[in-house]
């Protein structure tokens, strides 16, 4: 997802073949997006609350704008801690890049990969209209 051209994706799938064994799999995530969220974007979104040590309590917020015909999500990440006794923030921004089911289809068809599955969670259960994940199962064509 932080790799936003298709020349980009293509080259690191194909290293990706490159470091694999024969017959070696390859497997990635990646979110199935959510298109109400995409169309309205998030602001100030609380996605974390919880300690980085016992009894210092860190937040997670996020932000989000949407490049629809671009496929790009512009999202701004905001830490929350507790420091001595003081709130500290900090801020970053990254570029994502969402894909849909038959777009990330054809990239594998298009790297050196040989596309193996598309799941719809870790436990391998079928890709439904319920899923949250794309788990991709690639291999070395050998």
């Amino acid at each position: 997802m932080h790799i936003i051209s298709v020349e980009d994706q293509l080259q690191a799938l194909n290293k990706v073949h490159e470091h694999l064994v024969p017959d070696g799999q390859f497997i990635f995530d990646l979110f199935v997006p959510n298109l109400k969220m995409l169309l309205e974007g998030l602001h100030n979104f609380n996605d974390f609350k919880g300690e980085y040590k016992p009894g210092k309590k860190l937040k997670r917020y996020s932000s989000m704008q949407v490049d629809l015909v671009n496929q790009i999500s512009h999202v701004t990440f905001k830490l929350v801690w507790d420091e001595d006794g003081k709130e500290v923030s900090k801020e970053w921004n990254t570029d994502l890049r969402f894909f849909f089911r038959y777009e990330i289809e054809h990239l594998i068809k298009q790297s050196k990969l040989d596309p193996v599955n598309i799941y719809g969670d870790f436990n391998e259960n079928e890709l439904n209209r319920n899923s949250k994940e794309f788990i991709i199962v690639c291999k070395h064509n050998s």
